[in-house]
């Protein structure tokens, strides 16, 4: 298993290359990081459309509608209407979406069915807007499903969970409540944006900006127990694990989700304090904000390897305390950065170095994206 951690601002953008059983390839994009990310400076643009004329992406997963996760993906999806890109959209073969439409037809709400028209694309940064123009770009690609992904009805979560010749992936979120309270806070977003009433500098993200614990020691924040509230768009976030069976090899990738609704997914699972989640890595929720992140969780899994993707230059992810609270569970936890700089503004305290050695910026063979 490959994971390519992209430069995505203070957002999220993975791919992740599988085999199957057969030695075939399988391979996950998840979310597409801001669009600053994708055709600013990072330039992720360049390398998902190089690696479009070479390979299939089997699968699109985008977690949930927040700005820092979709906005790139919507310009990807824009550049890969335009003709000169059409062979590559033949290379996508499915995405997952919960998208207001697909949420409304499993909430019994009004909503009306995107048809295939020209759509001019939202500029600005409100993610409820942005939802609405992901959703019509993959109406015109084709991709636009009625589907949802919710674990707490069997029915659904047995049919969306996937598993294709040694590849499986099962959903651990969001539940039927959070989907709830995303949908009524998206339709307020609308309305307000409708109305020329929501700041387009900053969108409703803002509601997660917190200040930073850096010069707390981790010592010190070891002590600490406390949690932070996440945004209805964040509780309803996708979680998945990810299995390749050929190198049984586990990665639990969280989107943004809230760690109370997997914990009780894994342990519904089978495991616990005594039967371990085994993981080769962990994509820490909402960019190694503490969220709601407990022991109670940390104590399920096995697991030495996080990631954690963030410029740090909005809304102070991650808190410190997100790595003390793994730390005081497992002294071999290490932390991928894929921003380096990072480090050395979270660890301001020389005394810290034994610490600070075990975080580093994140590399993956054929690094393509610098």
């Amino acid at each position: 298993m490959k994971i390519t951690m992209m430069k995505a601002g203070y957002g999220d953008c993975f791919l992740i290359e599988t085999k199957n059983n057969d030695g075939l390839p399988y391979n996950i994009l998840v979310d597409g990081g801001t669009g600053d990310s994708y055709d600013g400076i990072e330039k992720n643009k360049d390398f998902i459309l190089s690696y479009l004329r070479e390979h299939k992406i089997n699968l699109i997963v985008l977690t949930h509608i927040d700005d820092d996760h979709i906005k790139g993906v919507q310009r990807l999806f824009k550049d890969l209407l335009k003709n000169k890109y059409k062979e590559l959209r033949l290379n996508i073969m499915k995405v997952i979406y919960n998208s207001p439409y697909a949420t409304a037809l499993y909430l019994k709400k009004a909503y009306v069915k995107p048809q295939k028209i020209e759509y001019k694309i939202s500029n600005g940064n409100i993610s409820a807007t942005s939802a609405q123009s992901v959703e019509q770009l993959l109406c015109n690609m084709d991709k636009l499903t009625d589907e949802v992904i919710i674990v707490d009805d069997k029915e659904i979560k047995s049919r969306m969970n996937i598993s294709e010749h040694g590849i499986n992936i099962k959903f651990l979120s969001p539940s039927k409540e959070t989907l709830e309270a995303y949908y009524k806070q998206y339709e307020i977003d609308i309305r307000k944006a409708e109305k020329n009433k929501v700041d387009k500098a900053k969108g409703n993200i803002s509601k997660c900006k917190i200040m930073d614990d850096y010069k707390d020691t981790i010592e010190e924040l070891k002590k600490k127990t406390d949690c932070e509230a996440l945004t209805s768009y964040n509780r309803a976030s996708i979680a998945f694990l990810l299995e390749e069976e050929s190198t049984q090899e586990r990665v639990l990738m969280l989107g943004d989700c809230d760690y109370d609704i997997v914990e009780k997914e894994l342990r519904d699972l089978g495991y616990t304090e005594n039967n371990k989640l085994k993981l080769e890595h962990v994509k820490l929720s909402h960019h190694g904000s503490i969220g709601t992140l407990k022991n109670s969780f940390l104590e399920l899994i096995d697991c030495n390897n996080y990631l954690i993707s963030t410029d740090g230059k909005s809304y102070s992810h991650p808190n410190k305390k997100t790595l003390a609270r793994i730390w005081d569970n497992n002294e071999n936890a290490k932390f991928y950065f894929n921003y380096e700089q990072l480090i050395n503004k979270i660890f301001i305290n020389a005394l810290e170095d034994s610490y600070r050695l075990k975080c580093e910026k994140y590399k993956f063979i054929g690094e393509r994206n610098e």
